[in-house]
């Protein structure tokens, strides 16, 4: 069976000290070299990138093709519906220039999608690494595969992953049509909620990248709480998403499926309040009614114990108000204890595992 082409497609923005280890992961892959093209989509660089990126377009020809594409800044969208145009690949590859893929990334996902030919997109597990103290986390996702809007379980636990560990059909990207270039950034979340509506998708349980963590990520900046400026930011963007995928929904998805994309909707919507209320403390009835939504939500995904939990929450801010968090310190704490007695991860090394939410 002849492989597929895949088109790598890297977009960077001032991020010259970051690319030559993308291209390196990229070209270190155990995947035929004449099977593959590499497109790195510049974005208006005013550092060092044209520099370091011209020494890979002297490579030797034993290494894949490379095509240097140099654009005026217009954010994350514009880079890759630049790129997508450009791609001759039955299969498009993205990784963003400030992160890497492990070896045999695209091995694996090509395997995967001949495993599951009808799949338009093929995601990966992936890991956070801060090379400032050489600290990794990989955040707890459940990767859902299949018909995804066809289960209201797979809807709800479908997670949108990072630039880096998405690889697509190109005939998908294609139905998916040109993303919504006031999309800065985000517009990975955009394909991942639009390609479910557009065909099944597949999952790799491995970890086959790693997002660098470097203090000038847009969407999280440093391990633990983010900080508000990052939380404002991501509001923003995230407001940005909703509308452009409530448009491409309007327009695309057939009416048996609406329910299912207003659901989805609805989801990327309580995430946005929830980052909301992190910036501006709600008043009690707002508050108790995000929770009452939530708890409406995500009831089928959770246990049982949690779910009550959900609701006694909801009450007790609606008729104590702040005074409320004391509940959740409690449960913290006791979370906290039975881990340790069960021999679980200490919640104090997580990372905020929102970050690959949209």
């Amino acid at each position: 069976m002849t492989l597929p082409l895949i088109s790598v497609l890297i977009d960077t923005y001032n991020y010259g000290r970051f690319v030559e280890e993308a291209l390196d992961s990229v070209m270190a892959q155990d995947y035929p070299a004449e099977r593959m093209e590499i497109i790195v989509v510049d974005d208006g660089s005013t550092d060092d990138t044209p520099e370091r990126v011209a020494k890979y377009l002297k490579a030797s020809p034993r290494h894949a093709r490379i095509q240097y594409v140099r654009k005026e800044n217009g954010g994350q969208a514009s880079a890759f519906n630049s790129g997508i145009a450009r791609a001759k690949g039955e299969l498009v590859a993205f990784l963003d220039a400030d992160d890497y893929w492990l070896p045999g990334k695209l091995t694996r996902v090509v395997e995967e999608f001949q495993k599951e030919p009808h799949a338009v997109m093929v995601y990966h597990k992936y890991e956070f690494w801060d090379p400032r103290e050489n600290w990794s986390w990989e955040p707890g996702i459940a990767l859902v595969t299949g018909d995804v809007p066809a289960s209201r379980r797979k809807l709800l636990e479908y997670v949108a992953a990072p630039t880096s560990s998405l690889v697509f059909r190109r005939e998908a990207l294609e139905r998916i049509g040109p993303i919504p270039e006031g999309l800065t950034f985000m517009a990975d979340a955009f394909l991942v909620g639009t390609s479910i509506f557009v065909g099944p998708v597949g999952a790799v349980e491995e970890c086959l990248a790693k997002n660098r963590v470097h203090g000038g990520n847009r969407w999280f900046a440093e391990r633990g709480k983010p900080s508000a400026e990052v939380v404002r930011g991501r509001a923003r963007l995230r407001e940005k998403a909703i509308l452009g995928l409530a448009l491409w929904a309007k327009e695309n998805v057939p009416r048996a499926r609406r329910g299912q994309a207003r659901l989805l909707l609805s989801l990327w919507r309580l995430l946005q309040e929830t980052d909301e209320f992190q910036l501006e403390r709600p008043g009690r009835w707002r508050e108790f009614v995000h929770l009452c939504r939530h708890a409406i939500a995500d009831g089928t995904t959770v246990s049982t114990g949690f779910f009550v939990y959900r609701w006694v929450h909801a009450f007790a801010v609606l008729i104590v108000g702040r005074h409320a968090r004391y509940l959740e310190g409690v449960r913290t704490r006791i979370r906290t204890v039975m881990r340790r007695l069960g021999g679980g991860p200490n919640p104090a090394k997580r990372a905020d595992e929102t970050v690959g939410q949209p």
